[in-house]
């Protein structure tokens, strides 16, 4: 099965250590023991400090999700 894979805190793909990054690999890790293609479809972080910076993410949200959705209609989409 084709997973589309997005870890919201922090890609596992992040060049800084964290816990959020170790789970991310893990999980895909395991994902990929059980057969599975595992694909990151975002680097996109969503983790905001206050109200008011979630607020100014909302643009960027649907800027990224656009850009899947383009993605997803040339290339087929994860299962």
């Amino acid at each position: 099965m084709r997973v589309a894979f997005y870890a919201p805190m922090k890609s596992p793909n992040h060049p800084v250590p964290s816990g959020d990054r170790l789970m991310a690999r893990l999980l895909i890790r395991a994902l990929e023991m059980a057969g599975h293609e595992v694909e990151v479809v975002s680097e996109f972080r969503t983790h905001a400090a206050t109200p008011e910076a979630a607020a100014d993410l909302e643009p960027a949200i649907g800027a990224e999700l656009q850009r899947l959705r383009q993605k997803w209609t040339s290339t087929p989409r994860p299962e």
